[in-house]
């Protein structure tokens, strides 16, 4: 993990049996992640999933839920916001603000990782 060099990979092809449906995404994508993940040979140090955690309207993402399984750092990343309401922060690389849920509890940041791109949203916790 402190130099981010991939120890391995592996190709996996499943059927997804649950039709996706936004919200849900947990149940059309955890069934085939928890099979590619009986077949790593070394358990992960940290885990990098294109999904939300706590920023879920459930509060608990498709990376919430392999994170409760497999219990590794897992970082729930993603391109869109599912759930909160946030400021655009600056249009310079580097930029964040939270991400903030109805209440006004932080659940998580919106970043921006490149001068004038699109902003990345994270969240955290399981």
């Amino acid at each position: 993990m402190p130099n981010l060099i991939p120890i391995d990979y592996l190709i996996y092809k499943g059927t997804i049996s649950f039709q996706y449906v936004p919200g849900l995404l947990s149940f059309h994508e955890a069934p085939i992640l928890l099979e590619i993940f009986k077949l790593i040979r070394q358990t992960p140090d940290l885990i990098f999933i294109d999904s939300h955690r706590i920023a879920h309207p459930r509060r608990l993402g498709l990376a919430s839920n392999i994170g409760l399984y497999f219990n590794p750092p897992i970082n729930g990343c993603n391109k869109s916001r599912l759930y909160g309401k946030f400021d655009n922060p600056s249009e310079n690389k580097g930029a964040y603000s939270d991400l903030i849920n109805t209440s006004g509890e932080p659940i998580g940041a919106v970043l921006r990782t490149k001068d004038y791109f699109k902003t990345n949203f994270g969240s955290t916790g399981h």
